[in-house]
C-alpha cells in the first residue's frame, strides 16, 4: 500500500537519495533542504508501508516525491522536481502524486502551476500533457549538460 503525505525535515536525506539515483544532474541536498524549508506546504512524499527498495541499507519507505515552490508570480506554483523510484514506475504513482499536488495547490489558492522538463523525457512529457499541462516554449540550454527544456503550464 502507498500513501502521499507532507514531506518532513527528516525526509530530506531520503528525498535527496532518490533524487540522486533518478537524475544525471541531481539537486544538491542543501538545495532540497532550502526548497523544503521555504515551501513545506508544497513538498510531498509517496511512501510504502514497508521498505521495498532493492539492496538498500536505509529504512526509507519513500518511493517518490514532488518538490514545489512559488514562482515569481505569487499565484503560480512551480514544480521543481518530481521523481518515482525506478522499481515503482509505470504503476500510476507519478500521476497520483501529480494529481495530489494539483489538488493541494488549488486549495492553497494558486491559479497555475509551471514546470520545466527535458525535451528528451518523453515519459514525463506524456504524463504532463495527459494531466492538462500545455507547452509554453522551449528554453535553450536549460540543463547543466546543455540540453533544452520545455516550459509547461497548467491553468487551474
Amino acid at each position: 500500500m502507498v500513501q502521499i503525505r507532507e514531506m518532513q525535515a527528516e525526509d530530506i536525506i531520503d528525498v535527496y537519495d532518490l533524487e540522486r539515483i533518478t537524475f544525471a544532474f541531481p539537486f544538491p541536498e542543501s538545495y532540497i533542504s532550502l526548497i523544503f524549508f521555504q515551501n513545506p506546504d508544497l513538498c510531498f512524499v509517496l511512501e510504502t508501508d514497508v521498505n521495498l527498495l532493492d539492496n538498500s541499507n536505509s529504512n526509507s519507505k519513500i518511493i517518490g516525491f514532488i518538490l514545489g515552490g512559488r514562482s515569481s508570480f505569487k499565484s503560480e506554483a512551480h514544480i521543481l522536481s518530481i521523481a518515482i523510484h525506478r522499481n515503482f514506475r509505470k504503476k500510476g504513482y507519478g500521476k497520483m502524486l501529480l494529481r495530489y499536488f494539483v489538488t493541494k495547490v488549488k486549495e492553497l489558492g494558486f491559479s497555475s502551476i509551471k514546470l520545466e522538463v527535458r525535451v528528451t523525457n518523453n515519459y514525463a512529457i506524456n504524463l504532463y500533457e495527459k494531466m492538462g499541462f500545455k507547452r509554453i516554449r522551449t528554453i535553450r540550454k536549460y540543463y547543466e549538460d546543455g540540453e533544452n527544456a520545455y516550459l509547461y503550464r497548467l491553468i487551474l
